[in-house]
């Protein structure tokens, strides 16, 4: 019993220290992203937090609006859901966000409306600890060097080898459990591989319907259905949309696992974890130390 109190006390404790490092700021929520405020080479835009891509990006029609001019760095192939592209990648494009003014390079894709200018990916956010709180629609980051508290989780968290994104081990209908990665940019509840509804016998268990998406790259059918439950850690979910692709695998996810010629594997990740979830807690997200608290 004391022990439990003690981590009570330290989980406690732990968030409550980000409130002495970092101020709230008030986020957006948009078609299930969550949107702060950015200036982008002296234009006033929005940002879009996505845990879910390795590397932040500028949005082509912000670039197209702008008439954008600057050196571009190189071009870098993009793997979306559906297809895989090659693109441009912007040098030293000027960023001022939470007061602090940045210069980073940026992947051109796109993602939706001219005034969500750029997506801030695991390169960014790294370097911060960063609690998003949903139901209150706010968040707050505090730099990694300046919080000397470790984040705990209180779920099964991993850190993903190679791309280093924050993968989660979610519990399936209290029968089956997958490795899936912590995406805010997914605006869906979770988006699972095929096999995964196959091995579990799902479509004949369970309604579904087919609908039509765009990706990054380009647009594909997900056949989409409800679990009655998830669970995540000691928190239980009930109703959670799932998203299935029809082809058998999302190659972004799959190509992380294990690379051809190459020794290295991790954790198989089958999935994302996206808004529809996460919409009911506030997380508390350590990048490099690979930790996540969930708070209801």
């Amino acid at each position: 019993m004391i022990n439990r109190i003690i981590v009570v006390f330290f989980l406690l404790f732990t968030l409550s220290a980000v409130a002495s490092e970092g101020k709230w700021h008030s986020i957006v929520i948009e078609d299930g992203h969550v949107k702060v405020p950015i200036i982008v080479e002296g234009v006033e835009a929005f940002a879009i937090i996505d845990t879910g891509t390795t590397r932040s990006a500028l949005n082509k029609a912000f670039v197209k609006q702008q008439q954008f001019d600057r050196d571009v760095l190189n071009y870098a192939e993009i793997t979306g859901l559906f297809a895989s592209r090659d693109r441009k990648v912007f040098k030293d494009v000027k960023l001022n966000f939470n007061n602090k003014d940045y210069q980073l390079n940026l992947i051109e894709i796109s993602f939706g409306h001219a005034r969500n200018a750029v997506l801030l990916g695991a390169d960014f956010l790294s370097g911060y600890v960063i609690e998003i709180d949903y139901p209150n629609q706010r968040m707050r980051l505090a730099e990694r060097e300046a919080f000397n508290l470790p984040v705990k989780s209180n779920i099964v968290m991993r850190k993903q080898r190679g791309s280093g994104r924050l993968i989660v081990n979610v519990e399936l209908n209290d029968e089956d459990k997958r490795w899936v990665i912590l995406d805010t940019g997914h605006s869906g509840g979770i988006l699972l591989e095929k096999r995964v509804a196959t091995h579990n016998q799902w479509f004949s268990r369970y309604p579904s319907k087919a609908t039509l998406v765009r990706g990054v790259n380009s647009m594909g059918y997900h056949n989409s259905l409800k679990l009655p439950s998830v669970g995540l850690g000691n928190h239980q979910l009930e109703n959670i949309a799932v998203d299935i692709p029809d082809n058998n695998f999302i190659n972004h996810l799959t190509s992380q696992y294990e690379k051809f010629g190459s020794r290295i594997r991790g954790h198989r990740v089958e999935g994302l974890l996206g808004y529809e979830v996460l919409k009911h807690f506030s997380l508390l997200l350590d990048y490099k130390g690979g930790q996540a608290y969930f708070k209801r």
